[in-house]
């Protein structure tokens, strides 16, 4: 199933902790990742990652996704990505 999950990761030590989100809808998950640039205050480095999930229902994505952010992170390309100056 094709998720598009936003991560946001602290730039500096004015952030607080990062997390991420996700989104089954491309439109609303770029609309999201703009509103996570406005409101972290350059604080976070933020991506917007296309990830494909082998769990169907909610909580499962949610742990499927925690479970592997990094490798996510790690290995795809960012249809979008801030990084605060």
């Amino acid at each position: 199933m094709k998720l598009f999950v936003i991560s946001f990761a602290p730039y500096d030590d004015r952030a607080s902790v990062g997390g991420f989100d996700w989104y089954y809808d491309q439109d609303k998950a770029l609309a999201a990742f703009e509103e996570e640039i406005r409101a972290n205050d350059d604080t976070h480095i933020v991506r917007l990652i296309e990830f494909n999930a082998i769990s169907s229902d909610k909580n499962s994505i949610t742990q499927e996704i925690d479970d592997n952010l990094r490798q996510i992170e790690g290995r795809a390309i960012p249809i979008r990505q801030y990084i605060p100056v």
